[in-house]
């Protein structure tokens, strides 16, 4: 008897533990979705909008390049940049490179950005956990 309930709970955990696929329900039938419609001759004022904007991004992107450059810090890529607007001129970059089961190794950027001259006023460089210019923060 013990070993007839034994082998009735072992049958039930596993017919438990199987997953069963129902099949997906057709009776609706699925709608297109819609497309969005560019525009085939966009308007100069556009263009004009957007440019600006680009070009702020490269020469920040490059501000931050040549800067971590001048205290030996080789950049990765920008997907594996942090950026955060911290105020309508503060920017923070922050890298964050994992080395296993250790501490990892962060780089912080902090500057000013003048949007009219393209230019940035450096405020605190951190490069691999050790603050190489500006305060701790």
């Amino acid at each position: 008897m013990r070993k007839l309930l034994t082998l009735a709970l072992f049958v039930i955990v596993l017919t438990g533990c199987v997953s069963v696929n129902f099949p997906a329900d057709d009776s609706k039938p699925q709608e297109p979705k819609p497309q969005q419609e560019t525009p085939v001759n966009p308007s100069s004022n556009d263009a004009n909008v957007n440019k600006p904007q680009t070009d702020a991004i490269s020469a920040q992107d490059a501000y931050i390049l040549d800067t971590f450059a001048e205290y030996g810090y080789t950049v990765p890529d920008r997907s594996q940049w942090i950026v955060e607007q911290q105020g309508p001129q503060k920017v923070a970059v922050i890298i964050k490179e994992n080395i296993g089961q250790g501490k990892p190794n962060i780089s912080k950027l902090v500057f000013l950005w003048d949007n009219q001259m393209q230019t940035g006023e450096l405020l605190h460089v951190m490069v691999s956990n050790t603050v190489k210019f500006g305060t701790d923060q």
